[in-house]
């Protein structure tokens, strides 16, 4: 007769499966400071889970409004802004550590700036380099301001740097990555808005700039003027170009600069 099917060789599943370990995906937080939107006399940092659409309140904050808020590594860095009546303009600096859920001081700014623009770059040199956080214009009690500052984070330590060619109150400034160009647009230099850019380079030896006192010709150059006047844009890299977008009064507007070099010097 026909063999039994169970005295043979049983047969193989038709699909085999296996459990493969992999590295868990780095999870992606935003976070948020500002007013608290159900208390408006209490200043907040939320974290936001875009997987799980949830905002949770991880620390508080003091009232600070037209700061600069700059990502440097696993920090937050809250520079200057008009903090009360009493400290409308502020020095201080503050850093929030992301892990911890804290504030922590840290030097402050030699002059008082508010809505002004912040940019981080990393300069060649020195083994791995030195990572700057810089402050370009805004203003104080004293008007609108031309004045710079550049911070050293593992100093802790700011340094002023040659004004730019123009006052400007609420600019935009961006760099490219691997680039030690900052870029600094637009903003309002107390009588109009402005198109106007300039760029400094904050490279290995930018320190040479403070030491000597530098000229603000032989420091800042000029680029190509955006299309659009703008006052309190924002800026920011994006496939090696830098796209400026927003401002009071042309909040839709939006252009994309092409930094200079040899092909295309402005």
């Amino acid at each position: 007769g026909e063999p039994n099917a169970e005295d043979g060789v049983a047969e193989m599943p038709r699909y085999a499966s296996a459990v493969v370990s992999r590295p868990p995906k780095p999870q992606t937080h935003f976070f948020l400071f500002g007013r608290d939107k159900d208390d408006r006399s209490r200043w907040t940092v939320l974290r936001y889970d875009p997987r799980q659409q949830r905002a949770e309140r991880v620390a508080d904050m003091e009232a600070r409004q037209w700061a600069t808020f700059s990502v440097v590594g696993e920090s937050v860095f809250m520079v200057g802004g008009e903090a009360s009546q009493q400290d409308r303009y502020s020095k201080r600096v503050v850093e929030f550590l992301v892990k911890e859920a804290r504030w922590r001081e840290r030097s402050p700014l030699a002059v008082r700036h508010s809505s002004h623009a912040a940019a981080v770059v990393k300069t060649a040199g020195d083994g791995e380099g030195r990572t700057l956080l810089g402050v370009f214009g805004g203003e104080n009690e004293g008007g609108r301001l031309s004045s710079c500052e550049v911070y050293d984070v593992s100093r802790d330590r700011w340094f002023n740097l040659p004004d730019m060619r123009e006052k400007r109150n609420a600019p935009a400034a961006a760099c490219l990555p691997g680039d030690s160009r900052v870029f600094v647009f637009g903003g309002f230099n107390g009588s109009s808005f402005l198109a106007s850019v300039e760029f400094c380079r904050l490279e290995a030896d930018w320190e040479e700039a403070t030491a000597t006192s530098a000229r603000t010709a032989d420091f800042w150059q000029a680029a190509a003027p955006m299309r659009t006047a703008r006052y309190a844009p924002a800026a920011t890299p994006f496939r090696g170009r830098i796209i400026v977008a927003g401002g009071c009064r042309k909040a839709k507007a939006v252009e994309m600069f092409t930094t200079p070099d040899a092909s295309s010097p402005l």
